[in-house]
């Protein structure tokens, strides 16, 4: 068996970069992802944005969501598909550029 290295280690292409390290064009896509998204989510009505957060970013099952919120589940699922249609809209291109243009949901 092989231990991962805990730590980025130099030396794999030569090119003066860690080894996890990303290259400068991933880092400015994954920070230009970081706006929009952020702008995404600013767009949403604030039950949308809760529902959101807490159940993609903070990890939390809908039962306990939806506990967390006071909600019925119903009202957080409903809220989520909401958020959901609506994201896909405001970061489509997003998705065009991950999948091709040709990919349908």
């Amino acid at each position: 068996d092989v231990t991962p290295v805990p730590f980025p280690v130099h030396g794999d292409g030569g090119d003066g970069r860690m080894r996890d390290e990303p290259k400068t064009s991933d880092m400015a896509r994954l920070t230009a992802l970081t706006i929009d998204l952020d702008r995404a989510l600013s767009t949403l009505t604030q039950p949308q944005r809760l529902a959101v957060l807490h159940c993609h970013f903070a990890g939390l099952t809908y039962a306990e969501a939806a506990q967390a919120m006071g909600w019925p589940a119903a009202t957080l699922q409903s809220q989520l598909r909401r958020a959901t249609a609506q994201l896909r809209i405001a970061l489509k291109d997003w998705a065009n550029a991950s999948w091709g243009e040709d990919h349908e949901d």
